[in-house]
């Protein structure tokens, strides 16, 4: 197994070197999958095209509040974490796992890192990708793939500093202000149950807390907290008006405990009882498309 280690010109202890990523394997899957898996080991995820659903659990059963999208993407994997997914017969994505000490992850706060003595560097795990970088990226698992397979030590050494070259990515610091903005923007319009404060949005994203919020404040001129609770607003709003659910299942679908606490949410917000909600939605749109169902019935 090789190793390389960074140095500089000076004096080091030997628990100063933080070891480089070591590839255990890298693979290409074209088939048609639906799954539910235990991530065995630390991995990197491309996924190009054909990919239907995904869900991904951390080992304490939370859900993460990335998304994924259809679009192609670039993830980090941890031992123990769940995903569940399903690939059309158009698929195309790529597995890289690999052997790597420092790269850690902190159950308390959800968040993977990197340690090296007592500093702890946050990892971005998921990352969206545009078009034009998919070939380079092809180009470089594909590589990895056959370099890693090699029996040459000089070939492996080669995988394991491509590789490396390609978990860079999850350490750049690089985005623009609106683009940091956006992405929390995205995160608090999926995390529709409240599993993460707005603090830990603003972690997952390797961003300072308080600078997000200006941030966030100064291209969307409201915070990101009123901007989640207008958002919890609507998504109460829509449930009633548009969908089937129970009042108790409107109370998990918005990370509610309790329904009672759907009582309390309902009357902050629009003065009245569930109950009252129902009868302005529901019911109005029962009585709508029994009206439509007797104009369209012939005579």
């Amino acid at each position: 197994m090789c190793y390389f280690y960074i140095t500089t010109f000076r004096f080091y202890k030997k628990n100063d070197f933080m070891q480089l990523l070591h590839v255990i394997n890298c693979g290409e899957y074209r088939t048609w999958q639906r799954c539910r898996q235990v991530i065995p080991c630390r991995w990197i995820n491309l996924s190009i095209s054909g990919l239907k659903q995904h869900s991904l659990f951390h080992p304490d059963g939370t859900p993460d509040a990335s998304t994924c999208g259809s679009g192609p993407y670039l993830s980090l994997g941890y031992p123990e974490f769940v995903t569940t997914f399903e690939y059309s017969h158009e698929r195309e994505n790529w597995v890289l796992m690999m052997e790597y000490p420092e790269f850690r992850y902190d159950p308390k706060l959800h968040q993977l890192y990197l340690q090296q003595d007592d500093e702890r560097i946050s990892l971005c795990h998921f990352l969206p990708l545009q078009e034009l970088e998919i070939p380079e990226l092809r180009e470089q698992f594909a590589r990895i793939a056959k370099l890693s397979a090699s029996a040459l030590t000089a070939d492996r050494i080669k995988a394991d500093l491509c590789a490396a070259g390609v978990f860079l990515r999850f350490l750049s610091d690089e985005k623009s202000s609106a683009s940091c903005a956006e992405a929390l923007r995205e995160r608090l319009d999926n995390d529709r149950g409240h599993r993460f404060s707005v603090k830990e949005h603003c972690e997952f994203l390797n961003q300072n807390p308080d600078s997000l919020r200006r941030e966030f404040t100064a291209r969307f001129g409201i915070t990101p907290g009123v901007y989640r609770e207008r958002k919890r607003k609507n998504d109460l709003l829509s449930l009633f008006a548009y969908s089937d659910l129970s009042f108790k299942e409107i109370a998990l679908q918005l990370g509610l405990k309790h329904v009672q606490h759907l009582n309390l949410l309902t009357g902050k917000y629009f003065h009245c009882t569930p109950g009252a909600l129902n009868r302005q939605f529901r019911e109005n749109r029962s009585l709508d498309t029994a009206a439509k169902t007797a104009n369209s019935s012939p005579e």
